[in-house]
């Protein structure tokens, strides 16, 4: 169960590591909220305690909300049009602003 935390864990700080760069944190820090405190916590607790599945329950719970956040923050990133993005990064570069 903590291998598949990890993995998800893992493209979370890529994916994270995108939206900051696009100058989305505030999305990207809200989105992180709702999945970790209002979906994972809940749901881990009621999968260890209720459902009884102890320490293997907290880790299924906490790795659902890591997949549903690697969902949304792809949906973040897929969102924006990158041909827009890229003009004004070379402009940027161009420039000598970056």
């Amino acid at each position: 169960m903590l291998l598949i935390y990890i993995w998800f864990d893992t493209i979370h700080g890529v994916q994270s590591g995108i939206i900051r760069g696009l100058g989305r944190q505030a999305y990207g820090s809200i989105y992180t909220l709702f999945c970790y405190y209002i979906l994972g916590m809940p749901f881990a607790l009621l999968l260890c305690f209720k459902a009884k599945m102890g320490i293997t329950g907290l880790w299924l719970g906490m790795s659902i909300a890591c997949i549903i956040l690697d969902l949304g923050f792809a949906l973040i990133i897929s969102c924006p049009n990158w041909e827009e993005i890229s003009r004004k990064a070379r402009i940027g570069i161009d420039n000598g602003n970056v």
